[in-house]
């Protein structure tokens, strides 16, 4: 394969649907070869220096927006948050972007996030560093637990196969003969 795709899972397992984002990952790197799992992850800012040099990094995260728990949205980082134009001058934007103030803010502060620093700003930070990859995915699932323990909610477990699905359609990795359908979802942090 010509051009490098990463999958990085952000979230704790030991978080119940957290738990989400590392699984679907995992899961993915086992399915097909050509993809690498550099996850999981506790924190956006630890993708510095693993996503390096990615034609196509896909991020799987477990979501808290208000939708309907075990849905599964897909978006494109580019087209929410941080344009290029924004970090792309200088250490001044990416203080205005890390802080949410000045040109970038707007963009910058969409996103909703339990972690210290949230994926755009992650991917500021690595634009001006020259490191970012080429494009960005997200793959959100929402989720209802987000307490503690391993199990993650019959809503979520339901929606994996389906975030497999997207991840590997999404980095057009080839899936003729993969029974997505019949994932087999079992497993400790899998609920009842």
């Amino acid at each position: 394969m010509s051009a490098r795709v990463v999958v990085a899972g952000i979230g704790s397992e030991y978080r119940s649907d957290d738990g989400a984002g590392p699984f679907v990952a995992r899961r993915v790197a086992e399915l097909v070869g050509e993809a690498v799992d550099i996850g999981p992850l506790g924190e956006p800012l630890d993708l510095l220096g693993r996503w390096d040099g990615a034609e196509l990094a896909i991020l799987v995260d477990a979501t808290c927006s208000g939708a309907a728990p075990g849905s599964v949205a897909v978006h494109d980082l580019d087209a929410l948050v941080v344009p290029r134009a924004v970090v792309g001058s200088g250490r001044d934007d990416l203080a205005a972007a890390v802080a949410g103030s000045g040109s970038g803010a707007s963009a910058v502060r969409t996103e909703a996030s339990t972690h210290g620093i949230g994926l755009a700003a992650a991917l500021a930070i690595a634009r001006v560093a020259g490191r970012a990859p080429r494009r960005v995915v997200v793959v959100g699932i929402e989720g209802r637990e987000f307490g503690f323990g391993v199990d993650m909610s019959p809503d979520v477990v339901a929606a994996l196969p389906g975030a497999v699905r997207s991840v590997l359609e999404i980095a057009g990795l080839e899936i003729a003969g993969l029974e997505i359908a019949g994932l087999e979802i079992a497993g400790p942090g899998i609920g009842p």
